[in-house]
């Protein structure tokens, strides 16, 4: 059975939340929660009819899709939120499809391109700062929110980026490769 479970005193006790899962697919592949309000929760699921991205604004009680491109809720595999820690409305999603960016929490997007985006880190000191790792392009950096992207790739030993860290200063940037 695929849930979402959530606890309210540390990991002591566990609530299961009919997530998505159990409406839409069978695979919870990724959660972000609002930075600002615990009760605003971001997944994406997947299954064999549906793949892609849900919202719940009341503790993950209840899901609504958040389409991408216009209602087309097409094939993203997989996608992976995160929130600006500075601006709760400003939300990235990224998919096979690139990077996907919302200035409204989710009611609307824009694909800020970077196919094969695998993962995103902001620098919470300033969030127009993002680092994005990418399968076999290394990591790219924007300065603009996401607008416009330049490669770093000197010194990487592997193209492959699955994880990015960046401490709150921006200056220690970690990628983990494949």
């Amino acid at each position: 059975r695929t849930d979402i479970l959530v606890s309210a005193d540390g990991g002591e006790t566990w609530e299961v939340r009919e997530g998505p899962a159990d409406i839409f697919g069978d695979s919870v592949w990724s959660l972000a929660v609002d930075p600002q309000d615990a009760n605003v929760l971001y997944t994406y699921v997947e299954g064999d009819f549906f793949n892609g991205p849900c919202k719940s604004t009341n503790g993950g009680r209840s899901w609504t899709v958040l389409f991408l491109l216009g209602g087309c809720n097409c094939i993203y595999f997989v996608g992976w939120f995160v929130i600006d820690p500075n601006n709760s409305n400003v939300v990235y999603l990224l998919t096979a499809g690139g990077v996907y960016k919302s200035l409204d929490a989710g009611v609307s997007w824009k694909n800020l391109g970077l196919a094969g985006s695998s993962a995103l880190a902001i620098v919470s000191s300033n969030s127009d700062i993002l680092y994005a790792g990418t399968r076999n392009g290394g990591v790219f950096k924007s300065t603009d929110g996401g607008e416009s992207w330049d490669a770093f790739k000197d010194g990487l030993t592997n193209l492959n980026i699955n994880a990015l860290a960046i401490d709150d200063s921006g200056t220690h940037l970690y990628a983990g490769t494949e």
